[in-house]
């Protein structure tokens, strides 16, 4: 539910949230006189179960509360040792052995061996295991080669693959890999918990344990003292799911959140220059906002509409006004961030001649009538998701195509969009792992298509597109790898199954007593470091 600002503030202040220097606080939920750190943020989790997880605010806190076996280093893509400490990959590529880290415990007490990897792995691979309940959309696109998980001895998993898989370890480092107890898995079905039980009931093995979630209200972490990698300076980690930017901004300045994200882009300015806040930023973000045509659908399915509307957006003045500077128009999907991205593609400029005349020759002189859905949240790569829709709804009108701006609340949207129910609907992508195969691959092959848990919302099924975007996958000459990734943009870019928009700005403020915060290129929020002054 979307609260006025005045609602906001009310409820924050009656729930005692701590101020920015504060040890202590009485937000509901947490115990006075700990250090209690408060995140703003524009959305409810989805879920807390790693595996089916596919939004970004489910991350935020699937991160803290969970390892997995190799992790991003601090700034970067490049993978280190997390759960294992070592490992090693056969001749022909196909067998990956991976050594697990001594000592380390699930939030439940219980040690993290191998069978809780082969637990967490082959309940998303095998279909007939127990626990086998929901779409698990990221194993399907990042781990479909995997065709074994075994554990050998207690310190020892083996991953055997059909192929080989350029990615497979950048990939084991994403969230959807994060290592989950079995034995709370057990526990909740001994007690009656249906497929929703465990996101209710997290227990992971990372710096912060789940203690409580009362949505629309406060999502709350605390400390795991016997974390592994140290004790979290932290005692307390609260997420407050707050849609409006501009009532979470007040909340930040007034120091009822230490930090936040989702800012407008009009603020930004302004917020460099206040003394009690510091803005931590990395531009041009590894992301891409896009407009995603259901390819399935009539007009969308003619490539010339599909094009006559691209046609009559003119992306800098996306990228200036309504995202102030801070994002740069995009070429394509791929982010010029990431290895693989073909600039040598021309940028598509306005021409609404050009778009009138294609969308003749389709049939449709005099334009036709469709929707464009948006997101009621705002999101790291489109803080303004309503502005942006408005903005293409009236460059389109220019042009004939009388768009209806349809908005819905960010699960349902998810949900309904991988159904395909859209005409053309406003998405982004935030690299999960610094691969280009984790967006063209993703996003784009008729292998993430299917209806229902689809990761392609376009459903753009071009065979000769997804036959390189699999070569690409098994071609470990990196010169080779990207000349396949550019030929496939090159298809893309003339068949325009959507219209990538802009690459924005990775932009997070925090409250200057916050010490320790790191931006990740991934935009990953980490707080195991982070300490309060």
């Amino acid at each position: 539910m979307i609260r006025t600002l005045a609602a906001v503030v009310a409820v924050a202040l009656l729930a005692g949230c701590p101020g920015p220097d504060s040890q202590g606080g009485g937000t509901v939920g947490t115990t006075p006189g700990l250090k209690t750190f408060v995140f703003g943020r524009g959305q409810e989790s989805v879920t807390l179960d790693p595996a089916n997880a596919t939004d970004g605010e489910s991350v935020k806190v699937i991160v803290n509360v969970f390892d997995t076996l190799v992790r991003y280093a601090e700034g970067s893509t490049q993978v280190e040792p997390c759960l294992a400490t070592s490992w090693d990959v056969s001749e022909d590529r196909l067998t990956w052995t991976f050594t697990l880290r001594e000592g380390a415990t699930f939030h439940d007490g219980t040690p993290v061996d191998a069978e809780a990897v082969v637990f967490t792995m082959e309940r998303q691979r095998d279909p007939a295991h127990e626990f086998h309940q929901g779409e698990f959309v990221y194993w399907k696109d990042q781990f479909g080669a995997v065709e074994k998980v075994e554990a050998p001895d207690a310190k020892t998993v083996v991953f055997r693959l059909s192929e080989p898989f350029v990615p497979f370890l950048q990939n084991l480092a994403m969230f959807s890999a994060s290592i989950v107890s079995p034995a709370q898995f057990k526990q909740l079905k001994q007690a009656g918990g249906g497929e929703e039980a465990f996101t209710n009931a997290p227990v992971g093995s990372g710096p912060f344990k789940f203690k409580e979630w009362r949505r629309n209200e406060a999502l709350i972490l605390e400390a795991y003292d016997d974390y592994w990698g140290g004790r979290p300076k932290l005692d307390e980690v609260i997420f407050r799911a707050i849609p409006d930017n501009s009532s979470r901004l007040q909340l930040l300045k007034k120091g009822e959140l230490h930090g936040m994200d989702g800012i407008n882009p009009a603020d930004v300015g302004a917020l460099e220059e206040e003394a009690e806040i510091e803005l931590h930023t990395l531009r041009p973000g590894s992301n891409t906002a896009y407009l995603a045509f259901n390819n399935l659908k009539p007009p969308f399915d003619d490539a010339r509409v599909r094009r006559a509307c691209a046609l009559a957006l003119n992306l800098d003045k996306i990228a200036s006004s309504l995202y102030y500077g801070l994002a740069v128009p995009a070429k394509n999907l791929l982010p010029p961030t990431i290895r693989g991205h073909n600039d040598a593609l021309p940028a598509r400029p306005q021409d609404r001649e050009g778009a009138k005349k294609l969308l003749a020759e389709a049939g449709f002189p005099d334009g036709f009538e469709t929707t464009v859905w948006t997101m009621t949240n705002p999101r790291p790569y489109m803080p303004q998701p309503s502005k942006t829709a408005q903005y293409v709804k009236n460059a389109l009108a220019q042009i004939g195509v009388k768009a209806e701006v349809v908005t819905k609340e960010w699960s349902s949207y998810l949900e309904e969009v991988e159904k395909a129910e859209h005409d053309m609907a406003f998405m982004g992508w935030s690299s999960d792992n610094g691969d280009a195969d984790n967006f063209l691959y993703v996003l784009l092959s008729k292998d993430s298509t299917e209806i229902g848990s689809a990761s392609n919302i376009s459903f753009y099924r071009s065979d000769a597109v997804t036959e390189l975007l699999v070569k690409a996958r098994q071609e470990f000459d990196l010169s080779k790898r990207d000349a396949l990734y550019q030929e496939a943009q090159a298809l893309i870019y003339e068949d325009t199954p959507m219209i990538p928009l802009v690459h924005n700005a990775l932009v997070i403020a925090m409250r200057k007593s916050v010490k320790g915060f790191k931006i990740h290129p991934l935009n990953e929020l980490r707080f195991h470091k982070v300490d309060l002054e």
